[in-house]
């Protein structure tokens, strides 16, 4: 393999699933297989935009609080909960390391790890790149159980899918295009449906429903106890995406979902039926990656408000009951937002930390994190999460980077190990948890 193909292949925020654009297809075929020089120059992300974020001047003399940090007992979902409306949660100032346990298969050329752990009061559960879930005790990480998801002689050519564990049962989605239930205290199978687009998401669990969005921009419904299926929505399909996906948000009787062809749905969790919708379109580019309109974060609803951020270069925020646009930014990015208190912090495909009023959208500040290591070449950041008074993103650098909210003065960097951290970090009774490119969970307390 060519390093050009390698360096493509590295970039997590560059990786183009199986269905991307012949475009990509056509650079990477063009490199001659027996030529392993590497490329002279700076490497650099795929996906950098276009000019900088910068500060508003209406936003100047705007105080940034933050909310008193509250301790969860769990982290059951991606996001933290299902509206993805992340509280800050305890964590002490300082953490040191706790324990750290190898879980299978780590990320490489074909596979990727893709879903970061989740956990109930007992156990930390994991999926590794080639479709193992692993269930490890919270307190000492000794595995408990391991199960195999990915059918017989297939581990191989997995690629996405992710958990979440709801009232002792772990749901799992595959690349498959499967989804499976197992009881979270043995890994005992309880049910398994097949025959769907592969996921490349953590599924969603409220209300004895489970929501699971395919490749082909399918959300499925179905009902926790038997796997039946309850109603189904689709979106525009796409044939241009990212590697990952966003996974739906709930909150009342509403779904929140949000497709790769930039489509935000608003739908009755009872019977699937519309009750607004939008598009985030990409702002205009020269480029064919970076005009790639998917939303890969995952919405977030807060306090009647809904947060997206589009890959293709725009975050706008939408009343959660009538579908209407209360302002829009020229940010793009593909993590998860965080709402705090009265502030919204996101992290851009620049690598630049940004502050905003949540009402206006107006900036408060803008932190340029590092975007290129002398030695590494370019560096990809996962998060941000709020902890412990802080924020807190991870590096490919295999590094924690604490950050002031207030004013995104960085406080202090731990170094985990030598391996990337490409998935943002959880926290559960007080103990930071960290999915490392080798598979191995870290966890710091």
């Amino acid at each position: 393999m060519t390093q050009f193909k390698k360096l493509f292949l590295s970039n997590y925020n560059a990786l183009i699933s199986c269905v991307a654009l012949g475009a990509a297809t056509f650079i990477l075929g063009g490199c001659d297989s027996k030529d392993t020089t590497p490329l002279p120059g700076e490497r650099v992300s795929f996906l950098n935009y276009a000019g900088s974020v910068k500060a508003d001047s209406s936003a100047s003399g705007m105080f940034v609080t933050v909310p008193t940090a509250v301790e969860n007992m769990s982290w059951p979902q991606m996001g933290g909960r299902v509206d993805h409306a992340l509280l800050n949660v305890s964590l002490a100032e300082k953490i040191a390391p706790l324990w750290k346990t190898d879980i299978g298969t780590g990320s490489s050329d074909d596979q990727r790890l893709i879903a970061s752990p989740v956990t109930d009061e007992n156990h930390v559960y994991a999926m590794d790149a080639s479709g193992l879930v692993s269930a490890l005790s919270i307190k000492t990480g000794a595995i408990v159980w391991q199960k195999e998801t990915s059918p017989d002689g297939k581990s191989h050519d997995t690629l996405g899918g992710g958990i979440a564990v709801d009232h002792g049962v772990v749901y799992a989605t595959t690349s498959f295009g499967e989804i499976v239930a197992m009881k979270a205290d043995t890994g005992e199978e309880i049910w398994r449906k097949t025959g769907y687009a592969p996921f490349r998401s953590s599924p969603s669990v409220k209300n004895n429903h489970v929501y699971c969005q395919s490749l082909n921009n399918e959300l499925i419904a179905l009902s926790a106890a038997k796997g039946d299926v309850i109603w189904t929505h689709s979106g525009i399909p796409e044939s241009a995406l990212l590697l990952g996906g966003g996974k739906p948000a709930c909150s009342g009787d509403t779904v929140i979902a949000a497709y790769t062809s930039g489509e935000v749905h608003a739908l009755s969790q009872v019977n699937g039926q519309p009750l607004w919708s939008d598009t985030i379109t990409p702002v205009a580019r020269i480029d064919t990656v970076t005009s790639i309109p998917h939303i890969r974060a995952r919405p977030v609803i807060d306090d009647n408000q809904v947060f997206v951020i589009s890959h293709g270069g725009r975050m706008t925020a939408i009343d959660f009951k009538t579908g209407t646009r209360q302002w829009q930014k020229e940010i793009g990015g593909i993590r998860t937002p965080v709402v705090a208190g009265g502030f919204v912090y996101v992290l851009t495909g620049m690598n630049e930390l940004v502050c905003m009023d949540r009402k206006s959208g107006a900036i408060c500040w803008v932190a340029g994190l590092p975007r290129v290591d002398k030695d590494e070449g370019a560096v990809y950041l996962a998060g941000p999460i709020m902890a412990g008074d802080t924020l807190i993103v991870t590096s490919s650098k295999g590094e924690i980077i604490r950050i002031n909210p207030k004013d995104g003065e960085i406080t202090n960097t731990i170094k985990v190990d030598d391996h990337s951290i490409l998935l943002a970090p959880i926290v559960a009774q007080k103990t930071l948890f960290i999915l490392t490119d080798n598979a191995t969970i870290h966890a710091y307390k």
